[in-house]
């Protein structure tokens, strides 16, 4: 962990964010960068972790999201397609809520993910990660969709 945070501290430093203020995606985005060039073999794996973290912690849905990589927009008609006739795709907890497709649209994010987390572990499966943010704000549910059910829907 030391080797960690003093690389992480070194790289910041050369970045020359040290004299400037942070939002928390600031953050997650220069952690990212970090990653990135430290191991680019796991910025996939790495991505996918630090968006399932970002999203379980905000309370309401996100309006700048400190990542880059997004769903074209026929991929995410394809997901919330499938959500709106099969909800169980995503698992019973998601199906349980019952969301009608305005609510769906309006208090869901939808992302691509290279790994999902699987009785409190993390597997390389590619799929999307649907978070559904509480109305009234009492923060995030999150859920996972794998690619292939999405590929057998279409």
């Amino acid at each position: 962990p030391f080797d960690f945070f003093q690389g992480f501290g070194s790289y910041w430093e050369k970045q020359g964010w040290g004299r400037i203020g942070h939002q928390l995606e600031d953050l997650f985005k220069r952690l990212f960068s970090f990653l990135k060039e430290v191991y680019p073999e796991n910025a996939s794996s790495v991505e996918s972790i630090m968006k399932y973290d970002y999203l379980n912690n905000q309370r309401y849905k996100p309006r700048k999201p400190w990542w880059d990589s997004f769903l074209d927009s026929s991929e995410r008609a394809a997901v919330y397609k499938l959500l709106l006739e099969n909800p169980l795709a995503a698992g019973e907890a998601f199906a349980s809520l019952q969301l009608q497709e305005k609510e769906l649209y309006k208090h869901t994010v939808v992302e691509p993910v290279q790994m999902m987390k699987q009785d409190g572990q993390w597997v390389v499966s590619p799929g999307y990660l649907l978070a559904n943010f509480d109305p009234a704000g009492a923060g995030s549910s999150l859920f996972f969709i794998s690619k292939k059910a999405i590929q057998l829907h279409i």
